[in-house]
């Protein structure tokens, strides 16, 4: 039987996630000190013993759940479930690169705090938000974000969860007028859901250009394990 790893990004963390692992595992206490040692962050209390909060800021989240990918695979893998194909969502791809054999820890944190901030500082200058439309199909969705786009105001489909469920992102006003309009319909499901998710739109393409120039220092080696894109 053929196994795949999937790593989750940005929303899955929680206080306490693999504490278990953690204290039973001299894996995984190895890479949260090597964590510690790059970035002189203390990772156990931040994932063990800090505040859903400080946990949901973006440098915190993206790094706490790399260290916990990373660290649940060199388990799996120690036990001899070895992966025929990894991926991840987000910021997951990092984890997914890491246990392929194409980036190591040092270069994936590195990476990670430049992203959370470049990312960060950008939302801090900007009134957007993101929701999900849930039991609407995309192209109506779309037509939705091309009409309540005008000037200074743009709503875009950043994510294609399923052909009747889309993650939108946008300057507060034009998803604003969305919502009102969708709430018309009492089938359609509609929920705010954290910007922290990543840079899937070209609202945000300052912060790709931003960490360009950090991809390039990086020395990607070539996968030992087939790696699949998120794209």
């Amino acid at each position: 039987m053929k196994v795949g790893f999937f790593f989750p990004g940005y929303g899955c963390q929680f206080v306490g996630m693999a504490k278990d692992f953690y204290d039973n595992n001299r894996i995984m206490q190895e890479y949260f000190e090597e964590a510690h040692q790059c970035l002189d962050k203390n990772f156990v209390k931040l994932c063990f013993a800090s505040s859903e909060t400080e946990l949901a800021e973006c440098e915190n989240a993206y790094i706490s759940l790399y260290l916990v990918g990373i660290s649940l695979a060199a388990i799996l893998q120690k036990e001899g479930v070895i992966p025929s194909v990894v991926a991840g969502y987000d910021v997951g791809e990092y984890t997914a690169l890491s246990v392929a054999g194409s980036l190591n820890l040092p270069d994936a944190v590195y990476l990670l705090r430049k992203y959370a901030k470049n990312y960060t500082e950008f939302l801090e200058n900007k009134n957007l938000k993101a929701i999900r439309i849930k039991g609407m199909e995309k192209e109506v969705i779309q037509k939705m974000c091309s009409s309540f786009a005008n000037g200074a105001h743009e709503a875009r489909i950043t994510v294609i969860e399923k052909d009747d469920q889309c993650v939108l992102v946008g300057t507060k006003t034009a998803l604003d007028l969305i919502e009102k309009e969708c709430k018309k319909n009492p089938l359609i499901e509609i929920e705010e859901t954290h910007l922290g998710g990543g840079i899937h739109a070209s609202t945000v393409d300052a912060v790709v250009k931003n960490i360009k120039m950090y991809l390039e220092k990086v020395d990607f080696k070539e996968c030992t394990i087939p790696f699949v894109a998120g794209v």
